[in-house]
């Protein structure tokens, strides 16, 4: 392990939580859009996908793989919807908002409807995701509480210099909004 503090995002208990949500909405049938690039964060959000989805006994279809930008992810999607290779369906998590917005936009485009056809899920709650249409449902990651708990962590670390190494891990928040409803099934 690394001998500094820290104080990082629970990226594994930030997409299971946006599993278990759409899970009580009635879904079964879950995917997961992911960046086709590495990133630490989100390869932790897929891991902690791939536990939920164990932990609650549904088929993992294989994730939606997509370039990490807003129009890499509209342009990706847009060409897996031509080619028949994906029909919206059930409910997906998105690694991040950036690429659920762009994936919504190519979505809508090709005539389906949000949150009829499938409910999407972002992490993040970027500034943009209230105003897209409809508005993305998203796990809030708090900066701020991410800011003051390093803060502390570094006075406590100033104060008692051989106090245990520390590690903080800060959860996100649902905020539920029009990119999600209850699924058809559970009716």
């Amino acid at each position: 392990g690394v001998h500094v503090d820290s104080v990082v995002m629970d990226n594994e208990a930030i997409s299971a939580e946006a599993v278990r949500y759409l899970y009580s909405l009635g879904y079964r049938d879950i995917g997961y859009v992911r960046f086709n690039l590495p990133i630490r964060n989100c390869e932790e959000r897929y891991q902690g996908y791939l536990r939920e989805m164990e932990r609650l006994g549904l088929p993992i279809p294989k994730p939606i793989s997509i370039m990490p930008t807003l129009s890499g992810a509209y342009k990706d999607m847009k060409q897996l919807l031509e080619e028949g290779k994906f029909v919206p369906h059930g409910a997906c998590v998105a690694d991040n908002d950036t690429v659920a917005i762009g994936v919504m936009k190519a979505i809508r485009e090709a005539g389906y409807s949000i949150p009829e056809d499938i409910s999407i899920i972002g992490v993040d709650d970027i500034p943009f995701s209230a105003m897209t249409m409809p508005a993305l449902t998203t796990m809030r990651i708090s900066r701020s509480a991410l800011g003051t708990l390093a803060v502390d962590m570094l006075r406590k670390r100033v104060k008692n210099p051989n106090w245990p190494i520390m590690h903080t891990q800060v959860s996100g928040r649902l905020v539920v909004r029009g990119s999600t409803k209850p699924s058809e099934e559970s009716k």
